[in-house]
């Protein structure tokens, strides 16, 4: 039996805390891929790239950056990257909320989306801080939200749930 593929994608860009976080709590329950935008992307939705080839780059072992949209690198994961299909997908640690309509906006939420519509249990995941000035979020900001996403993904990699 296969070690579970996790994929990650985020709107926030490869460099973002909130994934770095989510990354290495994720790394005790399955083998993570992470693809993610080279730079920050917010408020993309769904959108794909269409009309513009996109340039992929391994960053590190497992990690790569697109220069794409965040729904783009989900598609290039589960399409043309990840050596089998992932048991999840989550995106995020958004760096701010996605609550309400703020979904409808979100590229955080749309990563999520096409892994779902591609049939793999998807989560998207937001963090709301307060606000910190000019400084830059840490990983160490993000550490609780990852424990609790890492134990909610161990539950549905535990007992997948229902296609659709």
């Amino acid at each position: 039996m296969h070690t579970p593929i996790i994929a990650l994608a985020n709107d926030d860009g490869i460099k973002a805390a909130g994934l770095q976080a989510l990354e290495e709590a994720l790394k005790v329950l399955g083998d993570v891929w992470v693809v993610a935008p080279d730079r920050e992307r917010s408020a993309t939705s769904h959108g794909i790239s269409l009309h513009d080839p996109m340039r992929l780059r391994e960053v590190g072992p497992q990690r790569y950056s697109l220069d794409g949209l965040p729904a783009d690198c989900m598609y290039v994961a589960l399409n043309h990257l990840l050596p089998r299909r992932p048991a999840l997908v989550i995106s995020g640690i958004n760096n701010g909320p996605n609550l309400g309509t703020d979904i409808l906006y979100s590229g955080t939420v749309g990563a999520a989306m096409e892994g779902a519509l591609n049939g793999v249990p998807a989560i998207a995941a937001s963090l709301c801080l307060p606000e910190v000035g000019q400084s830059v979020r840490t990983v160490a900001d993000y550490a609780e939200s990852a424990s609790f996403i890492a134990s909610l993904a161990k539950r549905i990699l535990a007992a997948p749930p229902k296609p659709g």
